[in-house]
């Protein structure tokens, strides 16, 4: 549980001790099964250690239905380092510009949660699985104005057959930015539209580097 370590967090359930750990924690994960077995359930990344005899994708990679910002309005993406070693966690922040002649406002959050995708791609191929305490945030932008947040992202591998954390490569990350719920015209509360920043570039390289 040393800062910066690959143990996220630890709960007690029915018989067993949960403990979760970052994409890069699978040594860790190794030592722990070794020395207390099946009295813990281990989870690195997004799926359980010990691997799976057939994983499957990850859950906790669907994106969902992706709405399109209103005309003139964007949001860019600048990663606070675009070189993470691969399982690390990464930070950004997120632009919202307005270049329409209308006023922007939305209910969002931040820290903002970010996905990576393969160069191009529409599905998510790496996700963030960390704890975050987010607070809501305002945003109303009139014509020309703009106002940013801050935003995590991670490198756990969306498809457990290819480990536990993404290989080396050239990624893309967005930020997802999803509205809070608001009241319909029948008092009925719906979710908020959810909508993805322009692409950033992100090079993935080796724990060794």
């Amino acid at each position: 549980m040393t800062p910066g370590g690959p143990i996220e967090g630890i709960g007690e359930s029915m018989g067993h001790v949960d403990v979760e750990l970052r994409a890069d924690g699978e040594p860790v994960a190794a030592e722990l099964w070794a020395r207390y077995g099946d009295a813990l359930r281990l989870r690195v990344g997004t799926a359980p250690y010990p691997p799976s005899d057939s994983p499957t994708a990850a859950l906790a990679c669907d994106l969902g239905a992706i709405d399109e910002w209103p005309r003139g309005v964007s949001a860019r993406l600048d990663l606070e380092d675009d070189l993470i070693a691969s399982g690390k966690h990464g930070k950004g922040t997120v632009t919202i510009v307005n270049e329409s002649d209308e006023r922007f406002r939305e209910e969002l959050g931040q820290p903002e949660v970010g996905w990576v995708f393969e160069q191009g791609g529409t599905t998510p191929v790496g996700a963030f699985t960390g704890s975050i305490a987010g607070e809501g945030r305002s945003i109303d932008l009139a014509p020309g104005e703009q106002d940013s947040l801050t935003m995590v992202f991670g490198t756990a591998a969306c498809d457990p057959s290819q480990g536990y954390a993404l290989p080396p490569g050239t990624y893309e990350v967005r930020a997802e930015l999803p509205a809070a719920y608001r009241e319909t015209d029948e008092s009925e509360m719906v979710p908020g539209p959810i909508r993805l920043s322009d692409p950033a570039q992100l090079r993935i390289v080796g724990s060794d580097g």
